[in-house]
């Protein structure tokens, strides 16, 4: 990457409208970043490095800024960025299509708090704890269709509480995994919610991991888990 921030001109990519950036390291990404504030974006992806440090004030604006892009409409996000709770994000933005990878239920409740026109939005690695910590309000996701939870610890009295702002989705799917499996199968918590949430839902992915032990002593569970999808909708 080095490489190519000496030995190429990026100040000359005036009318670049996609970027992806994988495996970057904090340094580099603001060397690139500065260049493209004024570039008519559609899309930009960043993922950081495993041992990645945090990114200094000036390319955090430079992110923010980048972020705020009225062309901009596809984001691709790694939230190692931040390090912390607290994240800045622009009070209105275009983007359609978000993809966040290392977020925290935190981090994700004061980006939909602000205006927005989200389509698909999709968690990856996302760390769900502390919703009796986030302040009880409604977010701003009526134009929400598609909502994935990836490669995430699945507990289901935050996800039924993020489906009450989304009534409007086609696409639902969670991959995750469990410790307990009572956090996800217990009270028919699944047939609940859509029966009562997700009335325009056409499609639904359910992918969960858990330990064999666990499968042995919890068989009722499961059974009166698979009872729930025997019935129609």
């Amino acid at each position: 990457m080095k490489y190519f921030i000496k030995n190429f001109q990026i100040n000359k990519l005036n009318r670049l409208k996609s970027l992806k950036l994988i495996q970057i390291n904090e340094n580099d990404l603001e060397n690139i970043l500065k260049h493209l504030i004024n570039d008519p974006l559609n899309s930009i992806e960043i993922e950081y490095r495993q041992y990645f440090t945090m990114l200094n004030q000036p390319t955090i604006l430079i992110l923010y800024q980048i972020l705020s892009k009225e062309t901009l409409r596809e984001v691709h996000l790694d939230m190692r960025s931040y390090q912390n709770d607290f994240i800045q994000w622009p009070q209105t933005s275009n983007i359609k299509y978000l993809t966040l990878i290392h977020s925290n239920l935190y981090q994700f409740v004061q980006i939909i708090e602000k205006s927005n026109k989200y389509k698909s939005v999709t968690l990856k690695n996302f760390t769900m704890k502390n919703l009796n910590k986030i302040p009880l309000k409604s977010f701003h996701l009526k134009q929400l269709k598609s909502f994935k939870i990836e490669d995430s610890e699945l507990i289901m009295e935050i996800i039924q509480w993020f489906i009450s702002f989304m009534s409007d989705i086609v696409y639902f799917k969670l991959d995750g995994f469990t410790n307990i499996i009572e956090n996800i199968f217990k009270n028919d918590q699944l047939e609940n919610l859509f029966e009562n949430k997700l009335n325009n839902l056409i499609t639904f992915q359910f992918f969960i991991r858990f330990s064999s032990n666990e499968t042995l002593i919890n068989n009722t569970i499961i059974d009166s888990f698979i009872q729930q999808f025997k019935k129609s909708y």
